[in-house]
């Protein structure tokens, strides 16, 4: 280890980091990402033509620091295992001075965009609204730490899995303070919900094109899939008459999901709405159009926003 390099073990890191703060900056950095840049890469492996897996690269450059800091996290994924380690590096002066297994910040970063988002789109209505939550794993557990910390109206959720993780957490549910109902036949019940959130690993879309007439008028559909391959939404979803809350422009160079729906024409790229005008105030979702879309592809707006914290 050289000198000045900093190697800290998750626990050692956890434990100092608030989700409100989190948030707050995720927030902060994402009104002020003109004062950085932001590259993330997209490298994908195939396998006689059929993807096998890709390496993603978030690099991000903070020049307002003497000597310029230089961040980077590296998330390879592939198809059999269905994991995504993460590891991320810190560089300054010629040094690594921090390095840290990211794995589970990633999860937290991602999954704290529900709760986020939401205390943007529905400040004033989130009690009564009806939630959907898919998956069981680190990203939809975050999801839920995220709500009881940042949208505390929100006092109970529906989920589906396919993993074996009810009662763990179910129980995780109730230390945050939010009843976890798991829902096998959230198919009948569809048009219930307001907020429908996605956090699965799916190899093919979860909600399909005969799911778009049983979703309740005005509800937010939530995708946070990252792989370049699929979607957790049918591609029937995207269209002109609903709006679209996307992350950020560059999203469009590597997300083939809303690559193929410009490509067709099913969405207008320039009526994107990206989480630096959401956040900044300029937007309400329209409770009158059939559907707002989120799609999230994850940036290194967000890696920085953690990396921020647990180098300060």
């Amino acid at each position: 280890m050289g000198d000045g390099e900093v190697v800290l073990s998750y626990n050692q890191l956890m434990k100092d980091l608030d989700l409100k703060i989190l948030g707050e900056n995720i927030e902060k950095v994402f009104l002020e990402q003109d004062k950085y840049v932001f590259e993330k890469k997209v490298t994908e492996f195939n396998v006689e033509g059929k993807f096998v897996g890709d390496i993603i690269n978030f690099l991000m450059f903070d020049p307002s620091t003497t000597p310029p800091t230089f961040y980077e996290v590296s998330t390879p994924f592939d198809l059999v295992s269905k994991k995504a380690p993460q590891h991320a590096l810190v560089y300054r002066d010629g040094k690594c001075v921090f390095q840290a297994d990211y794995t589970e910040y990633a999860a937290m970063r991602t999954g704290i965009m529900d709760a986020l988002i939401l205390s943007h789109t529905h400040k004033a209505s989130l009690g009564d609204k009806k939630v959907l939550l898919f998956g069981s794993g680190k990203t939809a557990t975050w999801s839920i730490k995220g709500m009881a910390a940042l949208t505390p109206e929100i006092k109970s959720v529906d989920y589906y899995t396919l993993s074996g993780r009810k009662e763990t957490f179910e129980a995780m549910g109730k230390e945050q303070g939010i009843e976890l109902q798991y829902t096998e036949n959230w198919r009948e019940v569809l048009p219930s919900y307001d907020i429908i959130t996605c956090h699965t690993r799916t190899e093919e879309p979860f909600l399909l094109k005969g799911d778009i007439s049983n979703i309740k008028q005005g509800a937010q559909i939530h995708s946070f899939i990252t792989s370049t391959e699929h979607g957790e939404l049918a591609d029937a979803f995207y269209t002109k008459e609903v709006d679209l809350v996307s992350d950020w422009p560059k999203i469009l160079g590597y997300n083939k999901i809303l690559m193929r729906a410009v490509e067709n024409k099913q969405i207008d790229p320039e009526k994107i709405v990206y989480l630096k005008v959401l956040f900044g105030g300029s937007y309400r979702q329209n409770e009158k159009l059939p559907y707002t879309i989120v799609q999230m592809g994850g940036t290194p707006i967000q890696n920085l926003a953690v990396l921020q914290l647990l180098t300060t």
